[in-house]
């Protein structure tokens, strides 16, 4: 039973992970199995047909496409190379904004955080209570 609970969790707790961007996965699945057919495809016809190079292009070919698939997997699902720009007051009189690159990522766990004016520390509580 216990066993069960852990891992439903576990699986439950990974999907919420992975909600986001598991339909983004799906096409790239899709697309390197099609490669992958494709492939095994072209290498069936060319033991028919006696050619020994369409199966070296089939290879060269196969290859780049998981070499594109991949890399645009790293640069579109990754938060490596994500930054989002946020508007701030600058401190001139003149109150004019300015667009500063901010490195945090949204969903990071500090977004409560982020959204309140006014941040209290423990030892402003304790002084606060005693008044």
């Amino acid at each position: 039973m216990l066993n069960k609970i852990f891992k439903y969790g576990f699986f439950l707790r990974l999907y919420f992970i992975l909600k986001g961007r598991m339909s983004n996965w799906f096409y790239y699945i899709f697309f390197i199995i099609i490669v992958f057919y494709t492939h095994g495809e072209i290498k069936e016809l060319s033991i028919i047909i006696n050619n020994e190079d369409l199966t070296i292009w089939s290879y060269i070919i196969k290859n780049f496409l998981l070499l594109l698939a991949v890399g645009y997997f790293i640069l579109k699902e990754t938060n490596i190379f994500k930054s989002k720009t946020n508007i701030i007051a600058n401190t001139s009189s003149t109150d004019n904004l300015r667009k500063v690159k901010n490195t945090s990522v949204e969903g990071d766990g500090f977004d409560s955080i982020r959204k309140k004016k006014y941040l209290s520390t423990l030892s402003k509580d304790i002084l606060n209570k005693k008044k």
